[in-house]
């Protein structure tokens, strides 16, 4: 068993770099190649690098803000980033890049529920089985 280092991977998505600059990260160690094709007035595609665990990286400046995106494999199909934080047209749809540096954060006062308060869940993973649906919907 090989164990991944910290060194060796980034924050997964597209997370916007202090000299403006954006580094785009997704996981894909079956994928020879991964560009971020990025989608606009400036429609282009940026080959990413790979490294030894899997991770396909690729520093990107002069993106203009809110641009959508979505990775390219091996050259064939496109998908949006698993890591995204918008996706505007639904999860099928490309990503829209989000600066969390400028985001207005509304929530500062939020306090989450004591323990007393909360409500905890436990579904079992066998009613989650396809075969098992009819049974799940019964017990439910």
């Amino acid at each position: 068993m090989s164990w991944i280092s910290t060194d060796s991977r980034a924050p997964l998505g597209a997370i916007r770099q202090a000299d403006g600059a954006w580094e785009f990260s997704v996981w894909a160690p079956g994928r020879q190649k991964v560009a971020v094709h990025l989608i606009g007035s400036r429609d282009r595609f940026v080959p990413m690098n790979k490294n030894h665990t899997g991770f396909h990286q690729v520093l990107v400046r002069d993106i203009e803000p809110n641009s959508r995106y979505v990775y390219q494999l091996d050259g064939l199909k496109e998908y949006p980033d698993p890591a995204s934080r918008f996706q505007p047209e639904g999860v099928h749809g490309p990503s829209e890049l989000v600066n969390l540096a400028a985001f207005h954060w509304t929530d500062a006062n939020w306090r989450a529920p004591s323990l007393e308060e909360s409500i905890f869940y436990e579904l079992p993973w066998v009613l989650m089985r396809k075969r098992d649906h009819s049974m799940a919907r019964a017990r439910i």
